[in-house]
């Protein structure tokens, strides 16, 4: 369900970006005045014919910078945790390992000065 959520919060925000960029756009049309419907239209379109299919070029690369952020941000985070198994810091746990080891006996425990009575 959170990914859900990540994804309409990243719709949204992309939402907002073109629109965000489409009002600068209109804005930089209108920089001398406000211009009627008409003549707004066919600013965009001499814009558009200049560009020609850079403007495709333009819209790609924009999404995919968008994208490439996207998938950064939906990367999980790698948590070192050293009681975990496999972490970098340590080897497998003891309780994990397939042969526990022997503890040593009274008389080892003894020889060794751990044991006293």
């Amino acid at each position: 369900m959170a990914n859900i959520w990540k994804t309409i919060k990243y719709l949204y925000f992309t939402g907002m970006f073109l629109l965000s960029v489409s009002c600068v756009y209109l804005l930089w049309i209108w920089r001398n005045g406000m211009l009627d419907p008409v003549t707004t239209t066919a600013v965009m379109m001499d814009d558009l014919e200049s560009l020609g299919p850079w403007a495709i070029l333009l819209d790609v690369f924009i999404l995919l910078i968008m994208f490439v952020f996207y998938k950064k941000s939906r990367k999980k985070p790698i948590i070192d945790n050293p009681w975990l198994s496999g972490s970098p810091n340590f080897g497998p746990l003891l309780l994990e390992a397939d042969q526990l080891p022997v503890p040593p006996s009274p008389e080892e425990l003894e020889l060794m000065g751990i044991l006293k009575e």
